[in-house]
């Protein structure tokens, strides 16, 4: 049910930015996913559909998460996604915190 929705969501972020929709379709829909993806604890995939929405607070908060389980776990959860944040680190300064911190505890491990 839920690859369901995350297919439909995909699909209508996608028609609606190819046919020129009102961009808060786009964003509403992110909004939502994020949401849902946050309730199930999912913070990797919260974190893209929030990056998606352009949507500040969402992502300051999920940055919040993602340092609050470093904190409690000891390693980063999404790894992958940290690695390739790029620009959109810039959306958030929580978000630019946890992008530098990664690198930097990256670069610690490497040899």
């Amino acid at each position: 049910m839920i690859l369901n929705k995350y297919r439909r969501a995909v699909g209508k972020s996608n028609v609606s930015s190819k046919n020129f929709f009102p961009l808060y379709v786009v964003i509403t829909t992110s909004k939502v996913m994020a949401r849902q993806w946050m309730r199930q604890g999912k913070l990797g995939n919260a974190l893209t559909w929030a990056l998606r929405s352009h949507d500040v607070p969402l992502t300051t908060y999920l940055g919040d998460q993602f340092l609050d389980r470093y904190l409690r776990e000891g390693n980063f959860v999404s790894t992958d996604l940290l690695e390739n944040l790029g620009s959109c680190m810039l959306v958030s300064d929580r978000l630019t915190f946890l992008g530098k911190d990664f690198a930097s505890s990256q670069a610690d491990q490497s040899p």
